[in-house]
């Protein structure tokens, strides 16, 4: 599926040495990563021919943030294990399995109504201090 997302005024005007730029692009990164990983545990298949635009996107918004190869992939590492880490904790698991499931019946939806089914799953599990 796809996840139409707009990008905020803001972002388009915001300086690259914002913090608050730097904050949305990680954000945005693992967002997409989220999907990545989703695909891969609830479909048995990842890195297909049809990701290879959110993979370039992905590495573009990293440019935007760092200041060398290097520095990129570690930066790229350090997301990928984050959101790992954080898709595995419950309250995220269930909102994984939330958008999935709107994308496996409408293949398009907006960004706002993932922010929606996000909300919803987490606050449906109480918060612990581990998974």
């Amino acid at each position: 599926g796809h996840v139409e997302v707009t990008i905020p005024l803001w972002v388009k005007r915001a300086r690259r040495s914002d913090p608050g730029f730097r904050l949305w692009v990680d954000s945005y990164v693992m967002v997409q990563m989220a999907g990545f990983l989703a695909e891969r545990d609830y479909l048995k298949r990842g890195n297909h021919k049809g990701a290879a635009s959110d993979y370039a996107g992905t590495y573009e918004l990293a440019k935007l943030v760092t200041f060398g190869i290097r520095e990129r992939l570690r930066y790229l590492d350090w997301l990928y294990e984050r959101t790992r880490a954080v898709t595995r904790r419950r309250q995220f698991r269930r909102a994984v399995k939330a958008v999935a499931g709107a994308l496996l019946q409408r293949h398009t939806v907006s960004a706002r109504h993932v922010a929606v089914l996000t909300n919803r799953a987490i606050r449906a599990v109480p918060v612990t201090a581990d998974r």
